[in-house]
């Protein structure tokens, strides 16, 4: 058996890409035929799903009342997963899915790009 993956993300580093952020960088790899996707714009944290507000419906009024109690979603700071939002490129598991040429495909799209950011600026 091996190893499937849904999402491959891939972390880069804006320095190296001359600050571009990931939704412009996905536009040009989307040119360039390459569906990337940018990754999550917020940390898991922030999710609306984990504000009090949306688990009514979910816990008891006893759980709720201890989850606000010792939650506080707004001040909740992870500065390495905050950090990651604004460098993590997604792509989908159909793509993984070419052949290995077109594997190629997506490592020649993203050296171009590199190499052409000053028209992305």
């Amino acid at each position: 058996m091996r190893h499937g993956y849904y999402y491959y993300l891939i972390r880069y580093e804006p320095a190296s890409f001359k600050g571009v952020g990931p939704e412009r960088l996905c536009e040009a790899l989307k040119a360039e035929g390459i569906p990337f996707l940018p990754g999550d714009q917020e940390p898991i944290y922030r999710h609306p799903v984990f504000q009090p507000d949306n688990l009514k419906n979910s816990l008891s009024g006893d759980l709720l009342k201890q989850y606000s109690e010792r939650i506080d979603p707004a001040g909740v700071r992870c500065a390495a997963a905050e950090e990651a939002c604004n460098r993590t490129l997604v792509l989908r598991h159909q793509v993984l899915l070419a052949e290995r040429e077109e594997m190629d495909d997506i490592v020649q799209a993203l050296w171009k790009v590199r190499e052409h950011l000053d028209l992305l600026i």
